[in-house]
């Protein structure tokens, strides 16, 4: 325990800490526990547990933050895994029934960038309102502004995505008209809520386009950006890999396209050699016929297992292959199961750097990416990305 407590407090000092989740609870009435540093409003630091139970309602813990190491590890004895999130890389605990405990460690002794601390306003702070005028012709919300019942989940991961743009905002352009596409748009309400969140929150000058196979919904969108006077919102009826924007995008985004079309929309960022790119995949059917590896045969006859197994290998081999690429690569938790199964989100933001130690990190990636594809005999459609 002591070892963790170390970690913990250097990180916090050296102001890399971002957040620690801990999971598998021993209390079956707790999904989570996620203890995270906040400003408050009188611009003093604190610390913050979040208590996750299982109904889907949070109980929050206030603490002094001298006393993050030491409340983290006292809380450990209630869960069976910790995930240190910091700046500089992570570090997971891992402890068996039987109390004995295993620390994978690989934050970096140093860099790492400062952590933005996020002010108690800001966490209660709904980057779209459901007074949104879009919100409305789009299904979300009745005519007296109110989220309606059976739309709150949706209106809650819209939120969710619009707070990790928000933490990705500093890598894009900050002069000039931003070029975005949300690829796979759908009905659109994501491409809404980014277009409200950068020219109203942000104040940016826009051109965003949504592109979508199908006409009725292209439609319909096109209508509502109209009578919402989203001047610079446009929305494209086609397929996505056949798509090209009038100029590159700075950020593409992908919610939820299904199987490969998400293959595609990276595909197409990196091609336009896009900033950041925003992907949340959806039934990644691809591999499931594919995968073949005698020694994991035991496991893949039960369909079940072989399904998420190819979930996550799909993801693996796409986020290996964006690093190949010359992307720093993030896999995160785009919002709670209990909002939607596929809840993973590929976060990549395009590196800066250049000379033999970034060509050296990139031909591994590449290498580490061949190894898991013959490992498995699968042939993906993101075998297709070259930088």
């Amino acid at each position: 325990m002591e070892d963790i407590r170390v970690i913990i407090d250097d990180a916090a000092a050296r102001g890399i800490y971002r957040k620690t989740v801990l999971s598998r609870s021993t209390d079956k009435s707790i999904r989570r526990c996620t203890v995270s540093l906040f400003r408050s409003s009188h611009g003093q630091t604190e610390a913050q547990c979040e208590y996750l139970r299982q109904d889907g309602k949070a109980v929050h813990e206030n603490f002094p933050p001298e006393l993050l190491g030491k409340r983290i590890t006292e809380l450990l004895s209630g869960y069976r895994q910790a995930d240190i999130l910091t700046t500089a890389g992570s570090c997971t605990v891992m402890i068996s029934h039987s109390g004995s405990m295993h620390i994978k460690n690989g934050i970096k002794t140093d860099g790492g960038e400062r952590a933005e601390l996020k002010t108690h306003d800001r966490d209660k702070q709904r980057f779209l309102s459901p007074d949104a005028p879009f919100l409305r012709p789009l299904g979300i919300s009745d005519e007296r502004g109110r989220v309606l019942d059976s739309r709150r989940s949706k209106y809650r991961q819209i939120n969710r995505f619009l707070e990790l743009l928000d933490d990705v905002y500093p890598k894009l352009p900050q002069k000039g008209t931003l070029t975005v596409c949300d690829l796979c748009c759908g009905k659109s309400v994501l491409a809404f809520a980014v277009y409200h969140y950068l020219t109203s929150v942000r104040g940016r000058e826009v051109d965003m386009y949504g592109v979508d196979l199908k006409p009725d919904v292209i439609e319909l969108s096109e209508r509502i950006a109209r009578e919402s006077g989203c001047a610079g919102l446009h929305f494209v009826c086609g397929d996505v890999s056949r798509f090209t924007p009038p100029s590159p995008p700075s950020l593409v985004l992908s919610l939820h396209a299904c199987d490969t079309a998400t293959d595609y929309a990276l595909i197409n960022a990196v091609k336009w050699n896009t900033k950041v790119i925003l992907s949340v995949p959806c039934c990644q059917h691809e591999l499931f016929k594919q995968i073949k590896n005698e020694l994991h045969q035991p496991m893949l006859k039960h369909g079940i297992l072989k399904d998420r197994l190819t979930e996550y290998l799909t993801d693996g081999l796409r986020g290996l292959k964006l690093e190949a690429c010359g992307y720093h690569v993030s896999m995160i938790e785009f919002t709670s199961l209990e909002h939607t199964a596929r809840n993973i989100m590929i976060k990549a933001v395009k590196s800066n750097a250049v000379g033999a130690a970034a060509k050296a990190k990139k031909e591994a990636a590449q290498r580490q990416y061949e190894a898991l594809r013959d490992f498995y005999h699968v042939h993906p459609t993101i075998e297709q990305l070259t930088e």
